[in-house]
This record gives structure tokens, sequence and C-alpha cells, in this order.
């Protein structure tokens, strides 16, 4: 019974979208280990709350006893991934991706089971492609298939520029589940596109095509759009501690139940008795948004460090201290 609830658990919480649901529920019921993929494309060294979505997934799994595989997108941050531009970018050198990425690693230690991670370069693979093998990765996909992409359909519309080495970066994408052997890989709505092409590329070179869990987006701390560093509303995994800790604790009443959801490691039992407290006004908002800011500084920073934070945040602001 037990395991039941798991799987219910696991396909639900933080979910926005699952392609292959029975397929996944098989796989768990098969007492194989499976190799639950998450990529990243370290184009920069900010790394935000709602990149640790999809990494809190990863975590379950692992829980679960199954193995994380953490791609480095050091060859895809190269190029950038073109969802959503109207403009090509410009492209990093690898050096750069690969500096990126120590970074990244220390922040996904923070929330995944290094022992149970396998941490792959796309360098690994990319470092030894021979050109027949290019032309082979190709020749799984063709052109209508990736004019099928949302972002190059309108700029074919707009006759605005659009490389091939963009187009390309869909390829390379699902090539690391090719050499991974992924099963079931995780991601953003935003990929969707991208992981069905993978499925098919992994058929096409013989393997079973992986399952996909399509993870939620974060809401910013001003409670409108998606977070995330350009649009200035984000809570940084590194940032300073009391940044954090303040940031969290401004955060609209409405979004509360959505960050404790999404960006804390609290049960779904914890999170329903928080729902609970709020709603029968047991539990006042600052109230929840202290427990909400204690859990996620302690995550980034420790607990210690997230004690003398609540301390000095409820001295600076008496006033609040009164609505605990």
């Amino acid at each position: 019974m037990k395991a039941r609830h798991d799987f219910e658990a696991i396909l639900h919480r933080r979910v926005a979208e699952v392609i292959g649901t029975d397929d996944i529920i098989t796989r768990l019921k098969s007492g194989k280990q499976l190799r639950i993929k998450y990529g990243i494309d370290p184009t920069s060294t900010s790394f935000h709350l709602g990149h640790t979505i999809p990494l809190r997934k990863l975590r379950e799994f692992q829980d679960m006893g199954h193995i994380g595989v953490f791609i480095i997108g050091d060859f895809t941050a190269q190029i950038g991934d073109p969802t959503g531009k109207s403009d090509t970018r410009n492209m990093l050198t690898l050096q750069q991706t690969q500096e990126n990425a120590k970074k990244y690693v220390e922040f996904a230690s923070k929330i995944i089971d290094m022992e149970k991670t396998e941490i792959h370069f796309q360098s690994e693979w990319y470092d030894k492609m021979s050109l027949e093998q290019t032309i082979r990765l190709m020749a799984t996909v063709t052109k209508e298939q990736l004019m099928r992409h949302e972002t190059f359909r309108i700029r074919d519309r707009e006759n605005k520029p659009l490389g091939f080495h963009e187009m390309f970066y869909t390829l390379l994408m699902a090539f690391d589940s090719v050499k991974v052997k992924s099963d079931i890989e995780l991601g953003g709505p935003d990929q969707k596109f991208n992981f069905l092409i993978t499925r098919q590329v992994m058929e096409r070179f013989g393997l079973m095509a992986e399952d996909v869990i399509l993870m939620k987006f974060l809401s910013g701390t001003d409670g409108a759009e998606k977070m995330s560093k350009s649009g200035d509303n984000f809570i940084g995994i590194d940032e300073n501690p009391k940044m954090q800790f303040e940031k969290i604790m401004k955060i609209p009443d409405g979004r509360i139940i959505e960050f404790f959801d999404l960006a804390t490691s609290l049960s779904i039992k914890e999170i329903n008795d928080i729902i609970l407290s709020l709603t029968s006004n047991k539990l006042h908002p600052i109230a929840a948004k202290r427990m909400l800011a204690l859990s996620i500084v302690s995550d980034c920073h420790g607990k210690i460090r997230a004690q003398s934070e609540d301390d000095d945040f409820f001295k600076a602001h008496p006033q609040l201290r009164k609505l605990l």
C-alpha cells in the first residue's frame, strides 16, 4: 500500500504533466533501479529556487532507490536553449560553460544525494563524436518536425534569423538521453517539444523511449510571473541568507502554499496541516512565511544560519512578532 502511495505522490506533487504515466508506473513496479535524468545548461552562475523543483523530484526518486543522472550541458549551453527567444543568442565558449558548471554542481548537492548521482558533462561524448555519428543523429528527425517548434515557427513567420545550430540544440539534448540510457527525464513545461523529439531519437537508436515528468514553474517573489533572474523576482540559492529571508517574508500571501509545495521538502501531510491552519485563521500568514523562510534558508545555508536570520529579522520588525 505504501508503494502505491509513493507512486501517486511522485507523479503528482510539483508535476505539471506526465508523458508516459502507465509506463512509469510499470517501470516503478518492476523493481528495476531506474535512471532518472535531469540536465541543466550552465549559461551563468545564477541558480534560483525555481531550479530546485526538478532536483527535489530527482531526490524523491533517489529516496526510492533509483539513480540520478545529472547532465551538465557544457555543449548545449554554448548555443543556449532557443525556446521562447525571438533572437539568436551570443554563443558561450566551452571554457565558460565548464566554469559555470562548477557552481551548478555545488548548488545541486544541497538538494540531491550525490552518492546516488552520476554527473556527466556532454563533452564526455561530444568531444569524441565523429562526423559520421553527427550525420546519423541528424537523420533521426526531419526539418518539418523541428519546424513544429513554436519558437522556430514564429521566427520563420517574422523573417527573423534562425541558425541551424539552434535547431540542432534539440538533437544534442536528445543524444544525451541516448548516451546515458535514461528511463525518465525531468524538466519544465517549456521543454516538452525537446522531450518529445528525444523519445523519437532514442527509439531510432534502438532504445526504449524515456518517459517524461514536466515540473511546475515557481512563481516569482512578485507573485505574478514565473521566477527568473531576468524578471528580477528570484531568490538565489547562493544569495545572502539575510536577503533570502527578507524576500520570502515579502512574498504575496496567496503564494505561500505554492512555495511550501514546490520549494521545500515538507511532506504533503505537513503542508495540508499548514493549509488547514491558515484557512481556519489559527496560523497568521506572517507565521507561515516565517516557517517557509526557516525551511528554505536552512536548505541553502544550514539551520543555525537560518535561525540567526530569523532572530535578526524579528528584532528589526518587532511589530510582526506579535502576529506569530
